[in-house]
Protein backbone atom coordinates (compact mmCIF):
# COMPACT_ATOMS: atom_id res chain seq x y z
CA UNK A 1 0.00 0.00 0.00
CA UNK A 2 1.16 3.61 -0.88
CA UNK A 3 1.59 6.10 1.78
CA UNK A 4 1.25 9.45 -0.63
CA UNK A 5 -0.20 12.18 0.61
CA UNK A 6 -3.95 12.22 -0.75
CA UNK A 7 -5.06 15.67 -1.20
CA UNK A 8 -8.12 14.67 -3.12
CA UNK A 9 -10.96 11.66 -3.38
CA UNK A 10 -9.50 9.01 -6.17
CA UNK A 11 -12.06 7.82 -8.92
CA UNK A 12 -11.81 4.59 -10.24
CA UNK A 13 -12.44 5.40 -13.71
CA UNK A 14 -11.13 3.84 -16.90
CA UNK A 15 -10.75 6.87 -19.01
CA UNK A 16 -8.71 6.71 -21.91
CA UNK A 17 -5.99 9.54 -21.90
CA UNK A 18 -3.16 10.51 -24.17
CA UNK A 19 0.63 11.08 -22.48
CA UNK A 20 3.95 12.21 -23.87
CA UNK A 21 7.25 12.01 -22.17
CA UNK A 22 8.88 15.18 -21.85
CA UNK A 23 12.40 14.94 -22.07
CA UNK A 24 15.39 16.98 -21.12
CA UNK A 25 17.31 17.85 -24.53
CA UNK A 26 21.08 18.85 -23.03
CA UNK A 27 22.11 19.82 -26.01
CA UNK A 28 19.76 22.86 -26.32
CA UNK A 29 18.74 23.11 -22.68
CA UNK A 30 15.52 22.91 -23.11
CA UNK A 31 13.02 20.35 -22.92
CA UNK A 32 11.59 18.18 -25.30
CA UNK A 33 8.05 16.79 -26.06
CA UNK A 34 7.55 13.65 -28.90
CA UNK A 35 5.35 14.61 -31.84
CA UNK A 36 3.32 11.07 -31.14
CA UNK A 37 0.41 10.47 -28.13
CA UNK A 38 0.46 7.24 -26.54
CA UNK A 39 -3.29 6.20 -26.19
CA UNK A 40 -3.06 4.77 -22.50
CA UNK A 41 -5.99 4.04 -19.73
CA UNK A 42 -6.14 4.67 -16.40
CA UNK A 43 -6.46 3.04 -13.20
CA UNK A 44 -8.24 6.03 -10.92
CA UNK A 45 -8.00 9.63 -11.14
CA UNK A 46 -8.46 12.63 -8.96
CA UNK A 47 -8.20 16.35 -9.01
CA UNK A 48 -3.86 15.90 -8.10
CA UNK A 49 -3.19 12.87 -9.76
CA UNK A 50 -3.61 10.26 -11.96
CA UNK A 51 -2.40 6.22 -12.54
CA UNK A 52 -2.34 5.39 -15.94
CA UNK A 53 -1.59 1.80 -17.55
CA UNK A 54 1.52 1.58 -19.06
CA UNK A 55 4.25 -0.66 -20.29
CA UNK A 56 7.42 -0.07 -17.94
CA UNK A 57 9.49 -1.91 -20.16
CA UNK A 58 9.36 1.81 -21.87
CA UNK A 59 11.42 2.54 -19.07
CA UNK A 60 9.50 4.86 -16.57
CA UNK A 61 11.16 6.19 -13.61
CA UNK A 62 10.17 8.08 -11.19
CA UNK A 63 10.64 11.49 -11.59
CA UNK A 64 9.72 11.45 -15.27
CA UNK A 65 7.58 14.35 -16.43
CA UNK A 66 4.56 13.61 -18.53
CA UNK A 67 2.38 15.71 -20.88
CA UNK A 68 -0.96 14.82 -20.33
CA UNK A 69 -4.17 15.30 -22.64
CA UNK A 70 -8.15 13.87 -21.89
CA UNK A 71 -11.78 14.60 -21.55
CA UNK A 72 -13.84 13.81 -18.28
CA UNK A 73 -17.32 12.43 -19.14
CA UNK A 74 -20.05 14.62 -20.12
CA UNK A 75 -17.50 17.27 -20.56
CA UNK A 76 -16.64 18.89 -23.99
CA UNK A 77 -13.07 20.31 -23.53
CA UNK A 78 -9.94 18.31 -23.32
CA UNK A 79 -7.84 19.03 -20.20
CA UNK A 80 -4.01 19.44 -20.57
CA UNK A 81 -1.43 18.62 -17.68
CA UNK A 82 1.60 18.25 -16.77
CA UNK A 83 2.52 15.45 -14.31
CA UNK A 84 5.45 13.91 -12.44
CA UNK A 85 5.61 10.59 -11.88
CA UNK A 86 6.19 9.38 -8.19
CA UNK A 87 5.31 5.79 -8.40
CA UNK A 88 6.13 2.91 -10.62
CA UNK A 89 4.40 -0.59 -10.82
CA UNK A 90 4.45 -3.33 -12.41
CA UNK A 91 1.57 -2.39 -14.76
CA UNK A 92 1.90 1.78 -15.03
CA UNK A 93 2.40 4.28 -12.82
CA UNK A 94 1.31 6.95 -10.97
CA UNK A 95 1.76 10.65 -11.75
CA UNK A 96 1.16 14.04 -9.62
CA UNK A 97 -0.08 16.82 -11.65
CA UNK A 98 2.89 19.71 -11.38
CA UNK A 99 1.33 22.14 -13.59
CA UNK A 100 -2.03 22.96 -14.12
CA UNK A 101 -4.16 26.49 -14.81
CA UNK A 102 -6.63 27.28 -11.85
CA UNK A 103 -9.42 27.39 -14.54
CA UNK A 104 -8.71 23.64 -15.47
CA UNK A 105 -8.04 22.38 -11.42
CA UNK A 106 -11.72 24.05 -10.54
CA UNK A 107 -13.00 22.38 -13.23
CA UNK A 108 -11.47 18.52 -12.63
CA UNK A 109 -12.89 19.27 -8.74
CA UNK A 110 -16.20 20.01 -9.90
CA UNK A 111 -16.09 17.06 -12.80
CA UNK A 112 -14.94 14.43 -10.04
CA UNK A 113 -17.56 15.95 -7.68
CA UNK A 114 -20.12 15.65 -9.98
CA UNK A 115 -18.62 11.99 -11.16
CA UNK A 116 -18.78 11.07 -8.02
CA UNK A 117 -22.41 11.77 -6.73
CA UNK A 118 -23.38 10.17 -10.10
CA UNK A 119 -21.47 6.93 -8.79
CA UNK A 120 -22.36 6.97 -5.21
CA UNK A 121 -19.11 7.24 -4.45
CA UNK A 122 -17.63 7.77 -1.15
CA UNK A 123 -14.39 10.15 -1.17
CA UNK A 124 -11.26 8.51 0.66
CA UNK A 125 -7.88 9.20 1.47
Amino acid sequence: MSNQKRSFFRLKLGLRVFVKKIFFDKESNSYAVPKTWKIVKTKDISASGVFVFFSVSERVKKGDKFLIKFKIPKFKENIYLIGNVVRVEDNGFALHYIVMDEFSKDKLVNAFLKLGYEKDITPSN
